[in-house]
């Protein structure tokens, strides 16, 4: 792959990264929202928003050996198929059953979408360290303006909206990853099999905090936004308080990076 083609894809996957991520953000306190619309209990709510890590988190630990055989571009472009179809369920919901199979879609999607991504931006630079730094503020700034944006939505343009939207967005990302992307991967008529180990001791200081970090993001990003709903609040107080939270994400991360 010439340096070329290789900068071209970079720029394409910092580009789909940004957008997903902005269009995650702004489907993330509608989805709540719309299940208590459809009469869901607080079980069902739970269990609408944790389908998605049910189905995300065995997936990234088998995902990336996939990548390695078929490709990580073929990957990313099945997940962005998959997001695309998750975004057209949503719209269609008439029921917090269909919700739920659209969180399972949308999880099974991005599982798909952010390993294989990453790769493929580390493969394709010179600089990893900058390449992994340019990732990390594309899609937490996706995910900061995102939260912002959502208020349209919640407010003027309609909640359903939003997804239909998502879908036009994703497949443009499609046609863009497709066209413009290239990674050097060659298919093997005989690939090795599939070996996933997982050393607990080793892992344990990282899964442990992310696992803390990411229930309690989970609740806020779920619970929190029903809640105010319900209690009428107001939209304003769910985009603020969201909008905050990924910004001092972001901040931090980046924080994080300059140590």
């Amino acid at each position: 792959m010439s340096k070329s083609r290789k900068q071209t894809t970079q720029i394409v996957s910092y580009t789909v990264s940004f957008l997903i991520s902005l269009l995650v953000a702004i489907t993330t306190p509608i989805i709540p929202i719309l299940a208590i619309n459809f009469n869901a209990s607080q079980i069902e709510l739970g269990l609408i928003i944790g389908s998605a890590s049910l189905i995300y988190v065995p997936t990234t630990l088998f995902v990336g050996n996939f990548s390695d055989i078929f490709g990580r571009k073929h990957i990313i472009e099945l997940s962005l198929i998959l997001y695309s179809m998750a975004s057209l369920v949503y719209y269609f919901s008439i029921s917090w059953h269909i919700l739920l199979l659209g969180k399972l879609l949308e999880g099974f999607s991005l599982a798909m979408l952010w390993s294989p991504i990453e790769a493929l931006i580390s493969n394709t630079s010179e600089d990893q360290t900058k390449a992994n730094s340019i990732f990390g503020i594309s899609w937490s700034s996706g995910s900061v303006l995102g939260s912002f944006i959502s208020w349209f939505f919640l407010d003027f343009l309609g909640k359903k909206t939003a997804f239909m939207i998502n879908f036009f967005v994703i497949v443009l990302c499609l046609l863009f990853f497709f066209v413009f992307s290239e990674d050097e991967f060659r298919f093997e008529k005989t690939p090795q099999a599939i070996n996933f180990k997982l050393n607990l001791t080793e892992e344990i200081n990282l899964i442990v905090p992310s696992f803390m970090y990411s229930f309690t993001q989970g609740i806020v990003t779920s619970f929190y936004p029903a809640l105010v709903d319900l209690l009428a609040l107001g939209n304003k107080l769910i985009i603020v308080s969201l909008t905050l939270m990924m910004l001092t994400r972001t901040f931090t991360f980046y924080l994080l990076g300059k140590l």
